[in-house]
């Protein structure tokens, strides 16, 4: 279990990662709590 959280939780930093160094990943919007990311 403890790998698996490893796993995940590196898998979720790279990723943000990734998207903040091609733009993707807006700040503001994702610490925003009254964001609703289902909106089309």
């Amino acid at each position: 279990m403890l790998r698996t959280a490893v796993n995940i939780t590196g898998d979720s930093t790279v990723a943000s990662i990734v998207a903040t160094s091609e733009n993707e990943l807006n700040i503001a919007t994702a610490n925003d709590p009254t964001t609703n990311i289902n909106k089309p």
